[in-house]
């Protein structure tokens, strides 16, 4: 078997090995409010994995029904206010996202009658 870990800048491995407790932490918290974190942070040198671990952590939220958003630390971010007016803006347009869905699925009366997603 050839070596799975090869650094891709994120790509998904053929198979993602030696993350089982990390996944199943995450799966955990999200099924506890007292279990939840405040905060995580992932570090590690360039290529060990830590944004393939945080896509799987995102497509587990995606599959719970959990708001997931990303927001990378840069050094333009560095002071506190400036990181957490970044975040609030990627939570509201995140959220303003997923209202705009669910008003779109809600049937719509239009002068022709009523629309739904399905037409």
């Amino acid at each position: 078997m050839s070596n799975p870990f090869r650094p891709g800048n994120g790509i998904m491995p053929p198979y993602l090995a030696g993350r089982e407790d990390e996944i199943l932490w995450f799966k955990n918290s999200l099924n506890s409010v007292l279990s939840f974190p405040q905060n995580v942070i992932l570090s590690g040198i360039r290529g060990t994995g830590k944004t393939v671990l945080l896509r799987k952590f995102e497509g587990i939220c995606t599959k719970e029904k959990w708001l997931f958003v990303r927001r990378e630390f840069n050094n333009k971010l560095n002071q506190e206010r400036e990181f957490l007016n970044a975040l609030l803006t990627d939570i509201i347009t995140k959220t303003k996202g997923i209202s705009l869905a669910k008003r779109l699925k809600k049937p719509v009366i239009g002068f022709g009658g009523v629309l739904n997603d399905q037409t």
